[in-house]
């Protein structure tokens, strides 16, 4: 989604084999497009730690909640910066 939604599939996709890890390049009007299209979106740890201890069993689960809520909000934060006469590289993993 991310890639072929928001981002420059070709360009990450080079930059990510030429890095040997991935990486989403994000035009700054793209930046804009998927911040509006978080701007709801929330995640509740609840929530979040039932999915991760159903994919990977309880153990760290609530560690796993607060994480993807940390990431969640970083890349809210990040795309919040990227200027409009720039252009994003996130670099995924």
């Amino acid at each position: 989604m991310m890639y072929t939604n928001f981002g420059d599939a070709a360009a990450s996709r080079q930059l990510s084999q030429a890095r040997g890890s991935h990486w989403l390049v994000l035009p700054a009007t793209s930046a804009v497009d998927l911040l509006a299209a978080l701007d709801g979106v929330e995640c509740e740890a609840g929530d979040v730690a039932a999915f991760v201890a159903s994919e990977h069993g309880p153990d760290d689960a609530a560690e796993g909640a607060v994480a993807v809520q940390a990431a969640l909000a970083t890349l809210k934060a990040w795309l919040a910066g990227v200027s409009s006469a720039s252009v994003g590289l996130l670099s995924v993993g």
